[in-house]
């Protein structure tokens, strides 16, 4: 059976209805609502997904029922349709993907940093940190936090509860209001 449908469909792909269906692909990839970055050739694009749309229907990933679409050219159609939609969101989705090597927030927060608010930033936290002096604990979160951690890893790192850290941050929180006031009120 299946080698039946590889002669039907080889039999129905001449020259000319090969170029029909890579220019159905064009139209497709050419639509102004699709994005795909970094192809410089859409030509090339469409001939490759009418490719592939081809090879999937010759080995059986997609499968073919002659009793529901008769005509193997309307089915490859079908298909083109199909990759150039799964090509675009697999295209969109990886704008979405990081790196795992990528760099982390804090260090592309300083490589956003200009040398004087990199200054200003070190200046707020010196002053913070004075604010916090006669609560060690706070101190201690306030550091970590500059550093990166989160909630859950300073409290591994200090060896302290969740609870007594989720009161020393909401202390934190008091301090740097009213060490902002002051600064306003100083300014």
């Amino acid at each position: 059976m299946r080698q039946e449908l590889v002669e039907k469909l080889t039999k129905a792909l001449d020259e000319r209805t090969r170029k029909r269906l890579v220019g159905y692909a064009l139209k497709l990839v050419r639509h102004p609502l699709l994005n795909w970055r970094g192809e410089t050739d859409l030509v090339q694009l469409a001939e490759d997904i009418t490719s592939e749309a081809i090879c999937k229907t010759i080995t059986g990933e997609r499968k073919w029922n002659p009793e529901k679409t008769p005509d193997p050219v309307a089915f490859l159609a079908s298909a083109i349709k199909s990759l150039v939609n799964s090509h675009n969101r697999k295209e969109r989705n990886s704008e979405y993907v990081r790196e795992l090597d990528a760099p982390e927030g804090a260090e592309i927060h300083d490589m956003r940093l200009s040398a004087q608010t990199q200054a200003e930033s070190e200046e707020f936290l010196s002053g913070l940190k004075a604010e916090c002096r006669d609560d060690e604990l706070c101190t201690k979160v306030l550091e970590l936090f500059a550093d990166g951690y989160k909630p859950g890893e300073v409290a591994k790192a200090l060896n302290h509860s969740d609870k007594e850290i989720y009161a020393a941050k909401k202390r934190l929180a008091r301090k740097t209001t009213a060490f902002l006031q002051k600064s306003k009120v100083g300014s």
